[in-house]
């Protein structure tokens, strides 16, 4: 009955050794069922692969069920995505005996994630480069109309006197506040820093930004290899950490909170902490923001977690795959 599964299917005893495979198994092995049983399970799979699987195995024999999800290497059936369940094998008097492998391929399901992060990731840049082209035209053109009126009325009203010359000046300063606001809008719609400084050097000034307008102070800490991220993940990072700020700011009632950037081998998290007033399950935290924020991150492979207790503060992280060939 086994053999007639597509699924590759195996038995490992108590001593790590294979006593039972069907047919699938072992065509991806690229060898009969009788020249695997009796092998240990790092023998037939190798080094690699069992480095890769081998807290699993050691959780199933000590009486643990659990799953592997991850590219795997075959001998004849070649790399393939696959989740893999341990179960163990009980006996009557609750030892384990052993247990039973299940490798379930999701190669197929894996590259359609992928065309999708990967569509998801071309449309996040060309958002992207409609914000920084809008970006540039608010600083060059307008910016630069701006700072021209501003030196044509400090001349004016250097030329007249009295009640006139105090009204030019009024005009001048609401000019001068307008060129700022200006900056200011040009950087949030795409900040300068983040492409050609970082996104450590934009954090820490959309951090001065937070506080210059809402008196909520950010301190930032950074781990890992973050500048060698992608353009895609330092974008999405960015934009995910301006919606949590600014929601810290207005709703969470704290002087101070903190955020974090931790770096993998192949993911990038994010962490937002404050110690402010704090929430309930009961609390809304599907807000438009955090919805769109969230469709965003899972679009591109990753994920938006949020935690809070009331009177206790918040803590969102949100955590990204880093960007492969095939998905930049």
């Amino acid at each position: 009955m086994s053999d007639a599964l597509p699924m590759p299917v195996s038995y490992v005893d108590a001593t790590g050794r294979y006593q039972f495979c069907n047919a699938s198994f072992a065509s991806w092995h690229g060898l009969g069922a009788a020249e695997i049983r009796g092998r240990p399970l790092d023998e037939i799979v190798g080094p690699a692969t069992y480095a890769q699987v081998r807290d699993h195995v050691r959780a199933a024999l000590a009486g643990q069920t659990g799953r592997f999800e991850g590219e795997i290497a075959f001998a004849a059936a070649g790399r393939r995505w696959v989740s893999i369940v341990y179960a163990p094998d009980r006996a009557e008097d609750d030892s384990i005996r052993g247990f039973y492998e299940l490798v379930d391929d999701r190669s197929s399901l894996r590259s359609a994630e992928l065309r999708v992060r990967d569509a998801a990731a071309r449309a996040e840049m060309a958002e992207e480069e409609q914000r920084r082209a809008l970006a540039a035209d608010l600083h060059d053109d307008v910016g630069q109309l701006m700072s021209l009126l501003a030196i044509k009325l400090r001349a004016l009203q250097k030329a007249l006197e009295g009640d006139r010359g105090r009204e030019v000046e009024e005009i001048q300063g609401l000019a001068h506040q307008a060129g700022k606001r200006i900056s200011s809008l040009s950087f949030e719609l795409s900040p300068v820093l983040l492409f050609d400084v970082g996104l450590v050097a934009a954090a820490e000034r959309l951090a001065d930004d937070i506080e210059s307008k809402y008196g909520l102070h950010v301190e930032l800490e950074a781990h890992g290899e973050v500048e060698a991220t992608d353009e895609v993940t330092r974008v999405a990072l960015y934009r995910g950490l301006r919606e949590l700020l600014i929601n810290a700011a207005k709703h969470a009632g704290a002087p101070r909170a903190r955020m974090a950037f931790r770096a993998g081998a192949d993911a990038i998290e994010l962490r937002v902490v404050d110690e402010g007033r704090g929430f309930g399950p009961e609390a809304p935290t599907q807000g438009f923001g955090l919805v769109s924020l969230r469709n965003r991150i899972e679009r591109l492979g990753g994920s938006l977690e949020i935690e809070s207790v009331r009177g206790q503060g918040t803590t969102c992280r949100i955590s990204l795959p880093l960007q492969t060939g095939e998905t930049r």
